[in-house]
């Protein structure tokens, strides 16, 4: 995929293996993504970056996600673009099952940061068996979006 059949404010999945790096699509080929330093679980600051879909995918396959407009109603596209647009450059909080890229990129399109892959997590929740199997992978590419920047 090249960006094409892409709308600006789409949520870009791209899949790097066991986990997925999430973006927002801006138009013109580009995304709006967050990401965090490497060996970062939580409450350390990460970055928002305006960057090329297919400089942040590399090799990686990606697809439009936006398959939560099934639970909440986006906001309009024009919208969804400005506010992630509006944040690049900004440092925010990084958490991994708090406040990833996924909740990034859905706060954005939805106004509603959720994120799937690490499941429901509150500060008196412990670890699921699930959530610790992603920790290592969904790190891995955290840290590799950033670190290839």
């Amino acid at each position: 995929p090249d960006g094409k059949e892409s709308k600006p404010g789409d949520l870009i999945e791209i899949i790097r293996g066991n986990y997925s790096h999430w973006a927002v699509y801006v138009g013109n080929g580009y995304v709006v993504h967050f990401g965090a330093p490497s060996s970062s679980i939580g409450g350390v600051d990460g970055i928002v970056m305006k960057e090329k879909l297919e400089d942040v995918a590399g090799k990686d396959k990606w697809r439009v996600n936006n398959s939560l407009d099934k639970k909440y109603k986006p906001l309009p596209p024009d919208e969804i673009v400005k506010k992630a647009c509006s944040l690049v450059g900004v440092s925010l909080k990084y958490h991994l099952t708090k406040y990833n890229c996924e909740h990034f990129a859905t706060e954005m399109r939805y106004g509603k940061a959720e994120s799937r892959q690490v499941g429901p997590s509150t500060p008196h929740q412990g670890w699921g068996m699930g959530q610790m199997d992603l920790v290592p992978t969904f790190l891995a590419t955290c840290v590799c979006v950033c670190a290839c920047l």
